[in-house]
């Protein structure tokens, strides 16, 4: 294994646009550890990432992030000692194109400080999303505390509700952040505690991972909500507007925008959102119909514009629909 390039030493203009620009991230990465100049390049070719993405499990840490064509990159240490694991440099591993097992060299790095400052130079962020995929990991909370301290913290990925809610509460109190969970998460542990742990926070998104239900929706108590692909349709979503208007659920709501996959939406949806609810369109006209009602296929009903006002007592909330080629935006806004 080798830290540069296969074929890269014979070339003689590496420092040369159309060279390095061809590559694919993992390898723009490889790249990048050669020389100053070559991370210099690296980072001049603006391959942005949102945020960083680190899986701390029980014996190493893993590096990943949004873009397709860069490969995990796991670090982790021949003899492990959880007391001086920020000093000692780490093994650092990835794949590029049909090598499985490439290692990223650079002796003069010297912890795993020194990796995370470049990597997020060169992928041009300082955000940071964590997750733990152990309750036994390698690294301490205050390790972890450390190693981001120049970091923002701006989200949390969760393998279960309970390692989610261990995770977050060690960076209490937080104003905003995003939960999401991995794709093969374990659901079974109970969403309360993970909801008593964020009632604090202003602002909370759910990620189009997060197995947001009618139920786990009626536990959040937070003021600003925002849910990516929930595993709801307008059947949940009519029954959420019910517990909402009778005060059984989300008191403290002030805005809620769910974002559906567009296939979840009939055409004629309001319908089955507005189920026995009852609304208003401006000031003076006033529905509360059930869906089988034959005044749904009345024309006009068919293109009623929103806003819709659902009142519950004498509070009233905005509510509307914002279509899009794969998704219809829900915003709901309550007045005071």
């Amino acid at each position: 294994m080798t830290g540069i390039p296969e074929g890269m030493e014979a070339v003689p203009a590496q420092t040369d646009p159309e060279f390095y620009k061809k590559f694919n991230t993992s390898e723009l990465l490889q790249y990048s550890l050669l020389s100053p100049i070559t991370k210099n390049n690296a980072r001049r070719t603006w391959q942005v990432c949102p945020s960083l993405n680190f899986f701390i499990g029980q014996d190493s840490l893993t590096l990943r992030t949004i873009r397709d064509d860069m490969a995990p990159i796991k670090f982790f240490w021949s003899s492990p000692n959880p007391e001086n694991l920020l000093s000692e440099p780490p093994i650092v591993e990835t794949a590029i194109n049909e090598n499985p097992r490439v290692a990223f060299v650079k002796p003069e790095y010297r912890n795993m400080l020194n990796w995370v400052d470049h990597f997020s130079e060169v992928l041009h962020s300082k955000e940071i999303r964590l997750s733990l995929t152990s309750a036994e990991s390698i690294f301490g909370i205050d390790e972890i505390k450390m190693l981001f301290v120049n970091y923002k913290i701006v989200g949390f990925i969760g393998t279960s509700f309970d390692l989610l809610e261990q995770l977050l509460t060690q960076f209490l109190p937080l104003q905003t952040i995003k939960l999401d969970m991995t794709p093969d998460a374990d659901l079974t542990a109970d969403f309360q505690p993970l909801a008593n742990a964020i009632r604090g926070i202003d602002e909370i998104m759910f990620g189009k991972e997060f197995p947001m239900t009618l139920e786990n929706l009626k536990e959040v108590r937070n003021e600003t909500i925002t849910i990516l692909c929930p595993s709801m349709g307008l059947r949940e979503l009519n029954a959420w507007l019910r517990s909402w208007s009778s005060s059984e659920s989300n008191r403290n709501l002030v805005d809620l925008q769910i974002r559906f996959p567009a296939e979840t939406f009939a055409r004629d949806y309001r319908r089955f959102v507005f189920h026995r609810i009852q609304f208003l369109v401006g000031q003076n006209f006033i529905c509360n119909y059930p869906y089988s009602s034959k005044a749904w296929d009345y024309e006009p009903m068919k293109s009623l514009d929103g806003p819709f006002i659902v009142r519950r007592g004498f509070q009233d909330a905005l509510m509307d629909f914002f279509p899009e080629r794969l998704y219809m935006t829900v915003k709901f806004t309550v007045q005071f």
